[in-house]
């Protein structure tokens, strides 16, 4: 069996990560139709008949959800990679057994996380664990406690997350799923990249109608596009490396103590600005904060601070940077919203705080009337002050 007929060609370097064990967890995101569970199911199956004394736990958050999903699934492997003669199914209580070894395929539900820390392999350990609709999950915590549970005993593991993402940057795993690191790999996909026969024409055309009629469901559905929600004040944006100079920079500054003290670096190109660098931090004063910068941010650009502040800019000033009030004119903060709104904005994965904030940043809703007000939420937005505060001298030339 050739695996070019069983893996869709946006997996191929994702194979060769497995393969090469460069990973320990998968987070594979996308739209309808990008084949990531199909992709997930062969690897899985393909690794348990590779090695001995080793077995796989695929969960789902509700239990119900088994059978027609990740079990159906798993059992389509098997029968793509024409291997179902090696295979026992138990139905009753879904298990896959492959007979040459005994390596095993366990299913659970998360309803009850607690109930997942007692499953055991009677030979072996549990090296592949697969969460298949991973954003169903309650939050992040609960991933953790599985997997706290189940990577033990062995000295290499292949964790995999399947999901498609929500339309709100809010949302846990939008979140989670922003930034790689040395044992993770984030991978996303979608049905373009798919062979037509493998979907069927309908599909497509299903796919462009929906494009044609509702473009932003579309790029959610099918293109996996985090679109952002309803009152969210800057649902546009992106997250990506920088890989240029620039020429044109400022930093921003929001003070605060018990809330953040927020720090950023804005770099403008046309009309695109990069958010490249930050310092946020809380419960620390002036000083401390001074000390925290040295050498994470050029002197020589402009500061631009909040003005009731004047006692933090004079510290700042004496420290060696070039410190401003903004003035804050009758309907500052919307002036700069729309100027913001008017711009690209590309934020580095390393802005996480950032990222965070801006992912959450709604108008405030009129509790008698259910609409949106022109007014933004007062809180969790000190990286936004500061991006706004940063942008002063740009959006007044």
């Amino acid at each position: 069996m050739n695996l070019k007929e069983c893996i869709a060609p946006s997996f191929f370097e994702v194979h060769s990560s497995i393969k090469k064990g460069l990973h320990t967890h998968y987070w594979l995101k996308g739209g309808r139709g990008s084949c990531k569970s199909s992709f997930v199911s062969i690897e899985i199956i393909l690794g348990l008949m590779k090695e001995e004394n080793v077995g796989c736990v695929a969960v789902r958050r509700v239990a119900g959800c088994i059978r027609d999903s990740i079990f159906a699934q798993l059992r389509w492997a098997i029968e793509k990679l024409k291997v179902s003669h090696l295979w026992q199914v138990k139905s009753s209580v879904p298990e896959l057994i492959y007979t040459p070894n005994g390596n095993r395929i366990l299913f659970r539900g998360a309803d009850d996380v607690t109930k997942i820390k007692s499953t055991k392999l009677s030979k072996g350990y549990i090296k592949y664990v697969w969460f298949e609709e991973c954003d169903e999950f309650k939050s992040y915590d609960d991933i953790l406690s599985i997997n706290q549970s189940l990577l033990r005993g062995g000295e290499e593991f292949r964790v995999f997350y399947t999901f498609n993402p929500p339309k709100l940057h809010s949302h846990w795993i939008n979140k989670i799923s922003l930034t790689e690191n040395d044992d993770k790999l984030i991978h996303h996909s979608d049905y373009t990249s798919v062979p037509i026969d493998w979907l069927g024409k309908q599909f497509f055309k299903e796919a462009e109608s929906l494009r044609a009629s509702n473009k932003r469901l579309y790029d959610n559905q099918y293109l996996g596009i985090v679109t952002g929600g309803e009152g969210l004040i800057l649902p546009h944006f992106k997250i990506e490396e920088l890989k240029k100079d620039f020429e044109v920079r400022f930093l921003g500054q929001d003070f605060g103590f018990n809330h953040a003290n927020a720090i950023l670096e804005l770099c403008f190109f046309e009309n695109t600005i990069y958010i490249s660098k930050e310092l946020y931090v809380r419960e620390m004063d002036t000083r401390e904060i001074i000390e925290l910068a040295e050498g994470m941010f050029d002197k020589k650009l402009i500061m631009w601070c909040d003005s009731a502040e004047p006692d933090r800019i004079r510290s700042w000033r004496k420290a060696g940077y070039r410190a401003s009030p903004v003035s804050k004119e009758a309907n500052s903060v919307n002036a700069q919203i729309d100027f913001l709104k008017s711009r690209e904005l590309i934020i580095n994965p390393a802005c996480a705080n950032t990222i965070s904030e801006i992912s959450s940043w709604n108008w405030i809703k009129d509790k008698v009337t259910g609409e949106y007000t022109d007014r933004p939420t007062p809180f969790k937005d000190d990286a936004m002050a500061a991006l706004r505060y940063g942008i002063e001298y740009m959006r007044k030339i």
